[in-house]
């Protein structure tokens, strides 16, 4: 198996240009690619390895995107904060969890639980660690790539990862 992790924000226009090229790509790739979503956001309010606050919210935006993960909804949640132009609003999230099935109570309660701001935190820490800087960054199988790749490259990248765990 191939594994796509993309450190991401779903307030960033280019990270959204990025998701909807994976979502092109994976039918191709669905049964062979793992992708990850990492977070990465531009927000010094929840990011201790930013400098400035995001006028957008983009720390509620992802900590929700925690929540609806923990209810097993997060791919679905995921495409609705990236189908929102020109980007999420603070407002939409909870409308968004009912729209994907998740209590609008239950979905508050982690909202305000501070273990999901730690599971933020701890993506935030491998990004540093890794030496992301930007968004979107993807690692194919541990090996860094800034930037939205053009698609053909992208997908010659996976042909070559595929190929090569396909020998070991």
């Amino acid at each position: 198996a191939v594994t796509l992790a993309v450190f991401s924000d779903f307030t960033c226009s280019h990270c959204r240009n990025a998701a909807h090229l994976i979502d092109r790509m994976l039918p191709e790739y669905r049964k062979e690619l793992r992708l990850v979503y990492k977070h990465q956001v531009h927000d010094s309010s929840c990011n201790p390895y930013k400098q400035n606050p995001s006028p957008h919210g983009s720390c509620q935006i992802a900590k929700a995107a925690v929540c609806a993960h923990r209810e097993g909804k997060f791919w679905e949640y995921h495409d609705l904060l990236f189908g929102a132009s020109p980007h999420p609003k603070v407002g939409d999230l909870v409308p968004y969890a009912q729209q994907v099935g998740i209590p609008s109570e239950r979905f508050q309660q982690c909202l305000n639980d501070p273990t999901a701001e730690e599971e933020l935190r701890r993506d935030f820490e491998e990004a540093n660690r890794l030496g992301v800087q930007s968004t979107p960054t993807f690692f194919l199988n541990g090996k860094m790539i800034q930037g939205l790749p053009p698609a053909p490259l992208l997908h010659l990248l996976i042909q070559k990862e595929l190929a090569e765990s396909s020998k070991r």
